[in-house]
């Protein structure tokens, strides 16, 4: 299905053009990407979406417990991702790593933020 679609893409760019660089790119990508990839590619986009949805919305429903669960999830597929980069490269597994770091620092930072918060309206609370 892919190599159908890319295909359809770069067929008419690599007729007029057979050295460029990108339609060339993009139909090897596609060319070597079988079934097998695919299933594992929706299966991890797929889990992790859901994975980040479920502890994004505990976030904003201020339960202070899911800061540490959230950051531990996003912290496994951080090192999931640079297993799998170890034994290949994959930009787009790459991305999904910065990113995943990103999100842990962002969470991190958040988590600071609310207990310093709550620590002050406690203190306030007791005066």
């Amino acid at each position: 299905m892919i190599t159908v679609r890319f295909g359809l893409l770069t067929k008419r760019e690599l007729s007029e053009d057979p050295r460029d660089l990108l339609a060339r790119l993009l139909s090897h990508r596609a060319m070597s990407f079988g079934h097998d990839r695919q299933m594992f590619v929706a299966g991890y986009l797929l889990f992790h979406g859901i994975a980040k949805t479920l502890l994004v919305s505990l976030l904003l429903l201020g339960k202070p417990w899911a800061y540490p669960v959230a950051m531990v999830f996003f912290l496994s597929f951080v090192a999931y991702s640079a297993l799998r980069l170890s034994h290949a490269s994959s930009w787009p597994l790459a991305s999904f790593l910065v990113l995943d770091l990103a999100t842990t620092w962002l969470t991190a930072k958040e988590w600071k933020k609310s207990e310093f918060q709550r620590e002050n309206t406690h203190r306030k609370a007791t005066f």
